[in-house]
């Protein structure tokens, strides 16, 4: 073995002992406590969704007299007029769509008591704020309510950080 090549292999020897190091320090780092409850704030509305009952949901649903129609179109059934609304064997009231891909959907109806929880999912998230094209898409992927596009361009254009930029 030369010098030259005697030096490159305690060079390599070296690297690979300071790669090891640094491996080492990183899988032995501590938990910043400060960070955590900061993320759990961030996901607070999304827990709030999530923990929601469904049967308070459901019973919420036919208590609305937002959504009276869409029950009423729901319970009836009228063979020359195709129903978009149907009522799953649990009580819940969807929505049945053809989204832009031709796959069918089933987008839950959501009544008045979630619907800023929603907005807010919708717009506000990780994603960042989207624009009123966005959130629309969004919202149409998963949820439905009568003026729901009216109300998502009202919530979007009086967003606060929205309108600073």
């Amino acid at each position: 073995m030369t010098r030259s090549q005697a030096k490159r292999s305690r060079e390599e020897d070296q690297n690979k002992k300071t790669e090891m190091e640094q491996l080492d320090e990183m899988t032995h780092f501590e938990i910043d406590e400060k960070i955590l409850p900061q993320a759990d704030e961030e996901y607070k509305e999304i827990k709030k969704l999530v923990e929601v009952n469904s049967n308070e949901f459901i019973e919420s649903q036919h208590q609305s007299r937002d959504l009276a129609p869409m029950l009423n179109e729901a319970k009836t059934e009228n063979s020359s007029k195709p129903n978009d609304f149907k009522i799953k064997e649990n009580g819940m009231l969807v929505k049945e769509k053809i989204d832009k891909n031709e796959n069918e959907r089933e987008l839950i109806v959501e009544p008045e008591k979630y619907r800023d929880q929603i907005k807010s999912l919708c717009h506000d998230s990780t994603y960042g704020h989207l624009g009123i094209v966005k959130t629309k898409d969004r919202l149409a992927r998963y949820f439905h309510w009568p003026n729901c596009y009216k109300e998502i361009e009202e919530y979007v254009k009086t967003c606060d950080p929205c309108q600073r930029v």
